[in-house]
């Protein structure tokens, strides 16, 4: 009796799960392993201690508010800036040890592989977050920026340092350093000015948004944050796992639902002032991989029925039905909900996105960096747009300079939507919707297809 409960117990200790996924354990254990990671925490808390002699010796002054605006440069230097970098090494260095291939034949699917790399990272950031408390707690004791405001804004900066680090993870999985680097230059600088920069300034200043109005903004950043976490990892884990693997629905759901969150927060400016760049940015990403998608290998498509037309299926013909379903949802709520500037920009990015697909049909067919071509073909059309303003200018012809506010890009956008844009939006994605049904009708499941 007792050697039978003696089995049992033992296979019980054996089956228990871990509590932690092993990919974060691994990536946990080696980032705190690693000599860097020490030594730039130990020095950054030796700076800290120092910078804080000078406030907390002569109370509040000019030098002081100065060492105090220095002292939250800092933790944005390790919590946006050097902590999320890891992240641009995180996929391209397994591609590089050729260990993906391993982790993928074991239990771990490509979800969890992104995910882990993610949260390993994050867990840094968070630790070091806690570990930053006590100092704005001195600087509260010492008659400094308040406790409150002094939190709120440490929340903010690791918010920012963990999209960054999404941001940065999904963009290890390609192998060139140049389209790894680019955009993370571009949204470091973006960070630093649009976010941690007005931030700093505004809590040294005193001129944060208290009460009410406040709580709304942090409760908008927090829900942005997390889908823009969700989605760029989401995208990353679909370049990486197989069709089995579908990574593709839950992010179409999430587009669909984003117009719906920023009408949930009708009257108030600051819920609509941050959720309405996370709506664009966030249909934009869904969008360059939902319009260029590839034909689903032949088990994964339904061979009749409606399943076969779903809106959230695999392929870019679906991609095109759902693409047009999420910016109408967004263009219904434009006008009440969104500023007058981001009224031009959605009116842009629908038309650019609608126009670079039709384009596309033109091309030849190119079964690799879809969405890629599908960017490249947004900066044929901004550049013909730079042309025509241009061309305006130098020969002072105003009929060249409204043609160009005509053409879908980025430049066309900063005197207010044209009245032309919405016919061209509108009328280029019907085109695309009827391409995707007849190619969808036409298409046979036992044959594989890639055509953008």
């Amino acid at each position: 009796m007792s050697e039978s409960v003696a089995q049992q117990n033992a296979s019980t200790v054996r089956d228990f799960p871990d509590r932690l996924p092993p990919m974060v354990v691994k990536e946990l254990r080696q980032g705190l392993r690693a000599r860097l990671y020490g030594e730039t925490i130990a020095g950054f808390h030796l700076v800290l201690l120092v910078l804080l002699f000078p406030i907390l010796n002569f109370g509040q002054s000019s030098g002081v508010e100065g060492a105090q605006r220095l002292l939250w440069w800092i933790f944005t230097g390790v919590l946006v800036l050097l902590l999320p970098l890891r992240g641009l090494s995180a996929l391209f260095q397994e591609r590089r040890e050729n260990t993906l291939d391993t982790l993928l034949l074991t239990n771990l699917s490509a979800g969890r592989i992104v995910w882990g790399k993610w949260l390993a990272i994050a867990s840094q950031i968070t630790v070091t977050g806690i570990s930053l408390i006590p100092y704005t707690i001195i600087l509260y004791a010492a008659g400094g920026i308040s406790l409150t405001e002094s939190l709120t804004s440490l929340l903010r900066l690791g918010m920012l340092g963990l999209t960054l680090t999404a941001a940065y993870v999904a963009l290890s999985w390609n192998g060139s350093w140049l389209w790894r680097a680019g955009p993370a230059l571009i949204l470091t600088w973006l960070a630093l000015t649009q976010g941690a920069g007005p931030m700093i300034r505004s809590l040294t200043g005193g001129g944060l948004v208290p009460g009410e109005a406040g709580l709304v903004r942090l409760l908008a950043e927090t829900a942005g944050t997390a889908a823009l976490i969700y989605l760029l990892l989401e995208g990353a884990s679909s370049r990486l796992g197989p069709w089995t693997e579908d990574h593709r629905t839950g992010p179409q759901r999430l587009g669909l639902a984003l117009p719906l969150l920023l009408a949930a927060g009708a009257g108030h400016a600051a819920w609509q002032e941050v959720l309405g760049p996370v709506a664009l940015a966030g249909l934009t990403l869904i969008s360059l991989t939902a319009l260029t998608a590839p034909w689903p290998p032949p088990r994964a498509v339904p061979r009749q029925g409606w399943q076969r037309w779903r809106m959230t299926g695999q392929g870019w013909p679906q991609g095109v039905a759902w693409a047009i379903v999420a910016w109408s949802f967004l263009l219904l709520v434009m006008e009440r909900w969104l500023p007058a500037e981001q009224q031009a920009v959605t009116l842009q990015l629908v038309a650019w996105l609608f126009t670079g697909k039709l384009l596309l049909f033109c091309f030849p067919e190119s079964k690799r960096n879809r969405a890629t071509a599908l960017l490249g073909t947004g900066l044929i059309l901004l550049l013909g747009q730079a042309a025509f303003l241009l061309a305006a200018d130098l020969l002072n012809l105003p009929a060249l300079r409204t043609a160009a506010t005509a053409i879908p890009g980025g430049m066309a956008g900063r005197g207010g939507p044209h009245p032309a844009m919405g016919w061209i939006a509108g009328s280029a994605a019907a085109l695309c919707g009827v391409l995707a049904m007849v190619a969808l009708g036409r298409h046979r499941p036992d044959r594989q297809e890639g055509g953008l």
